[in-house]
């Protein structure tokens, strides 16, 4: 049946479908079945009903919280200016289970929402929440140091720089840590 409201175009027949089976999967507590529809219907939702999709999205993430898929498709429908609350859960989400170059990036993205927003804090968390994930990441590294050395966070810049000695070796490392 999917495929024959797909085929002939009857996306709202599709996406009642898809509503059942989806309503039907949380009875059940199927967390994969409701991650799979939950992805299928979002998708169709997307370009017509952007806020049933987020909708959508955000009730699967009470059962897949760390589901890359479905944070990575509400970061997409949180573009605008007024989702930059939205979109900075999100991105903060992603950033805790992301790594290397994605983090950094992440991380970065984040930051500058925050710091957007006037929200000292959540630029900070950002900052070394990226560190953390990708400490050799070079602008991450200096974003971060020019953070705490301008709002003179002495004790935050010494862990992070004592982070960043363990993490490398050698005449650099030892070089940083004289700074």
């Amino acid at each position: 049946l999917t495929q024959l409201y797909e085929r002939n175009g009857r996306h709202d027949s599709l996406a009642e479908l898809l509503e059942r089976r989806l309503s039907g999967a949380r009875m059940r507590n199927d967390v994969a079945a409701i991650l799979a529809l939950s992805l299928q219907l979002g998708a169709l939702l997307t370009t017509s009903r952007p806020e049933q999709a987020i909708e959508t999205y955000r009730a699967a993430l009470e059962t897949s919280p760390e589901s890359s898929p479905l944070l990575t498709r509400l970061l997409a429908l949180y573009t605008a200016e007024e989702h930059a609350d939205d979109r900075a859960e999100i991105l903060e989400r992603l950033l805790a289970i992301s790594t290397g170059e994605g983090a950094a990036e992440r991380a970065l993205s984040l930051a500058a929402i925050r710091q957007q927003m006037g929200d000292d804090e959540g630029v900070a968390r950002a900052l070394r929440l990226g560190f953390e994930a990708s400490p050799g990441h070079a602008e991450l590294r200096a974003r971060l140091a020019d953070f705490y050395n301008g709002r003179e966070r002495w004790a935050d810049l010494a862990e992070m720089l004592a982070a960043e000695g363990a993490a490398a070796e050698g005449a650099t490392s030892v070089a940083r840590l004289r700074e």
